[in-house]
């Protein structure tokens, strides 16, 4: 699959539930994409979430281009 991000995107096959046809339209999530907002969920504020990503215990979230 193609996209303005670098590097391959690998797809793998799709789970068939009969014979529904099935296709994949969007790429996958990027890494890191909900990282922040799952760490808010369970009680980290901004000052917390930025010391994890100084001390490479996070990845900061590259931009979806959805």
């Amino acid at each position: 699959m193609h996209t303005s991000r670098p590097g391959i995107v690998e797809r793998l096959g799709v789970a068939r539930i009969g014979h529904v046809p099935v296709s994949v339209e969007r790429t996958p999530p990027t890494l890191g994409r909900d990282t922040v907002e799952v760490l808010r969920e369970v009680g980290y504020d901004d000052a917390d979430i930025k010391a994890l990503e100084a001390k490479g215990v996070t990845t900061p979230a590259f931009l979806d281009e959805e």
